[in-house]
């Protein structure tokens, strides 16, 4: 999870890692990135406004890297023209911040782990063939 906002960090990190999930978080893109490094991510949660690369260019790296990692976008700041844009660099799911409650975005991030894990059983060869 990449996002500026300690508190938002800490909250969903804590949230996520209670439903028995695994938490890398950062501040920044760059840091993020770094975190990727050697690590499988199956999910990302990536704030829009961060300070230096902007999270619709850490998307478009993230896939670069690891096309099969679900990237969610999380703003305050939503609009057209970055929704757009997200869903052209393969975004699983753009959300508004604050959330409504903090199930909301723990609610994505499972979907999104359902979708990656059916797409790499379905990527799967049939042994029983």
């Amino acid at each position: 999870m990449v996002d500026d906002e300690s508190s938002i960090r800490g909250v969903l990190s804590a949230v996520l890692a209670e439903q028995g999930l695994k938490v890398l978080a950062a501040g920044t893109a760059e840091a993020g990135l770094e975190l990727m490094d050697g690590a499988t991510v199956s999910v990302a949660l990536v704030d829009l406004k961060l300070p230096g690369m902007s999270g619709i260019d850490m998307l478009a790296e993230i896939k670069r890297r690891s096309p099969s990692t679900e990237v969610i976008i999380m703003t305050s700041y939503a609009s057209l023209e970055t929704a757009i844009e997200a869903i052209r660099q393969d975004v699983y799911d753009y959300i508004q911040k604050p959330f409504e409650d903090i199930d909301q975005p723990c609610a994505v991030v499972r979907r999104a782990l359902e979708k990656r894990t059916l797409t790499r059983r379905n990527r799967e060869p049939e042994s029983d063939l």
